[in-house]
């Protein structure tokens, strides 16, 4: 079975792994632009709650004023 053997296989990568994170996360463009997006979804998300608390908080101000 090739994919147990893939699984097992136990000899030395070609590549050592702290170079490799050091390349991903140094060198590659993609990471930091996926952080980027990140980023700002989560910003809008809080511009969005945000409004709909000042909207909720309106609203409320609204009826006590009445």
């Amino acid at each position: 079975n090739e994919e147990f053997s893939i699984a097992f296989d136990d000899r030395p990568h070609k590549m050592p792994y702290e170079d490799f994170y050091i390349d991903a996360y140094l060198n590659n463009e993609e990471i930091e632009r996926a952080f980027d997006l990140i980023q700002l979804i989560w910003h809008k998300i809080f511009e969005v709650i945000r409004f709909y608390m000042n909207l909720g908080m309106d609203s409320f101000d609204a009826k006590v004023k009445s």
